[in-house]
């Protein structure tokens, strides 16, 4: 009986890990005893690897995959794919636990940035969240992974979560890849990755940008970055957000960048750049304005206009219908009124008047005299 085998990619993806030291770093990291092992630590690993890049399927019974292969010509004479079962493959996992994955990652970048000559200009960090279900009780033990409830990011709340936090290039590889708590947030990540940011990118010669959210800009991670260069967005937290908002409107030295793409919809930018200090030390602010993010704010600013004209209009028709015994008191209701329901967006103007009525009980004599308002309102909104 013939048997056909059919590898498809597994030999180019097997040929890449060789050459940029994938299996020579992993055994050379990990503990492990060269004459009882059959299949080197590095070997299991490169397999995993194989199997997360072919296939969609959860990390079990791997060895399924493979028996369609000719394992030995990816991993050596006498490698049968039943060697690649998961008992085996949990067991590198356990080493590389052992060993500390972060750093065996990071040796790993370094080989493939000194060795295939990548420059880092930039370095593009943010995190998102993983949901997983199950209990995942925690134990005793502070070093182990929390997985537990935290901002779920894919807007799963109700799901237990772990947090991945990943660095990549200006081309997009990665070079920095973290698993943290579920519960943790991000400007405590940001200030973990800076604290070991030189040893992630001991690149000769290079001293890249740090480029994050918001979730960058704090005390203790902006005195981290006094040596470095970086972009963020400055977050909405802070007074001096709406200070450089309302000074490059004051200043008016706009420049325009024009659009960034040839569509005729396309939005236009144009910046404002100031000097401003800010925890003792000088930074380079820009205020970047969107005529399409423009419009988007003109059209909702608009629609909450019109739901405060109908709740307002409610509120005023109830007032009207208020008597009162004499004018002052009249006066005096209306003020408090505007304290507790005017809106600086609307114009409001009113005017006492008396009339008679009569009373409803059958009695001869003068009508009684009442004082009503009656109101008038014009909208004085202001866009900025």
């Amino acid at each position: 009986m013939t048997t056909v085998l059919f590898d498809g990619p597994a030999p180019v993806i097997n040929a890449l890990c060789e050459q940029l030291g994938v299996r020579r770093i992993l055994d050379a990291a990990l503990r492990w005893d060269e004459e009882q092992c059959r299949l080197s630590p590095g070997q299991r690993i490169v397999a995993l690897l194989i199997n997360v890049l072919l296939s969609r399927q959860p990390l079990y019974r791997v060895e399924d995959m493979f028996c369609q292969m000719d394992t030995e010509k990816l991993f050596g004479r006498g490698i049968s794919w039943r060697c690649l079962n998961d008992d085996s493959l949990v067991r590198a996992l356990d080493k590389l636990s052992e060993a500390d994955p972060e750093k065996v990652y990071q040796a790993l970048v370094l080989e493939v940035l000194n060795t295939e000559g990548v420059t880092v200009d930039a370095l593009h960090a943010d995190t998102t969240s993983v949901s997983v279900y199950g209990e995942y009780d925690l134990d005793d033990d502070e070093t182990a992974l929390h997985v537990t409830y935290g901002f779920s990011k894919d807007k799963r709340p109700d799901l237990k979560q772990f947090m991945y936090g990943l660095g990549v290039t200006q081309d997009g590889l990665p070079v920095i890849g973290q698993v943290r708590d579920g519960n943790e947030p991000d400007v405590k990540w940001n200030e973990d990755l800076l604290k070991s940011f030189p040893e992630y990118l001991r690149v000769e010669g290079q001293r890249p940008v740090y480029v994050a959210d918001s979730s960058l800009i704090a005390k203790n991670n902006l005195r981290a970055l006094e040596q470095y260069c970086f972009i963020s967005r400055f977050p909405r937290r802070f007074a001096l957000e709406k200070q450089l908002v309302s000074h490059a409107w004051a200043k008016g030295e706009w420049e325009s960048l024009g659009a960034l793409s040839d569509a005729p919809d396309a939005a236009h930018y144009r910046i404002c750049s100031s000097d401003e200090e800010l925890y003792g030390h000088t930074y380079h602010f820009i205020v970047v304005h969107s005529s399409k993010l423009d419009g988007r704010k003109t059209k909702g600013l608009e629609r909450r206009l019109e739901e405060a004209e109908t709740t307002l209009s409610k509120q005023l028709e109830r007032f009207e219908q208020r008597r009162f015994a004499c004018a002052p008191d009249a006066h005096e209701a209306w003020e408090e009124w505007v304290k507790e329901h005017g809106d600086p967006h609307f114009l409001l103007d009113y005017q006492v008047k008396s009339q008679r009525r009569r009373k409803t009980r059958d009695r001869p004599g003068r009508p009684q005299r009442i004082t009503c308002l009656s109101t008038s309102r014009s909208t004085g909104c202001r866009l900025d």
